[in-house]
């Protein structure tokens, strides 16, 4: 089983293993069950089993910082959203946080909370498989 530390993105990880003959097929099964380390300022870095089930930018054509937002789930069934923040201006350094939710309800009323109902939180929803439309009924 891998261990991935994510200071750069997955995808580099995907190229370098079909460069390397990795089906994606095989790919995608090794990924189903990686040990990730999400690096945390100011807290212990989370490690844990489990994989990527959403990812999400807000970087702009010529944005010199952005976000960059993965939710994965434990082989447990917890849920974590991370997020990055990156930046390219001299002398300030990226950010990192990751929080842990029991179930995917929390996670979505939080993520709503925090950042509205913005497309990232719908594309997160629908991953894990929340219903956030509005019922009129």
């Amino acid at each position: 089983m891998p261990i991935i530390i994510f200071n750069f993105s997955i995808n580099l990880i995907f190229v370098t293993r079909l460069w390397v003959g990795w089906s994606e097929k095989e790919m995608e099964k090794e990924m189903e069950n990686a040990k990730f380390i999400l690096k945390r300022d100011e807290e212990r870095n989370l490690s844990f089993t489990g994989r990527i089930i959403a990812d999400y930018s807000d970087k702009g054509y010529r944005d010199t910082r952005w976000s960059n937002y993965r939710l994965y789930v434990t082989v447990k069934g917890k849920y974590i959203f991370e997020r990055e923040d990156i930046t390219l201006w001299q002398g300030e350094q990226d950010g990192h946080s990751a929080i842990v939710f029991d179930n995917s309800t929390d996670l979505i009323n939080w993520l709503e909370k925090n950042y509205g109902m913005t497309d990232m939180v719908k594309e997160f929803a629908e991953s894990v498989g929340v219903d956030i439309s509005e019922n009129i009924d």
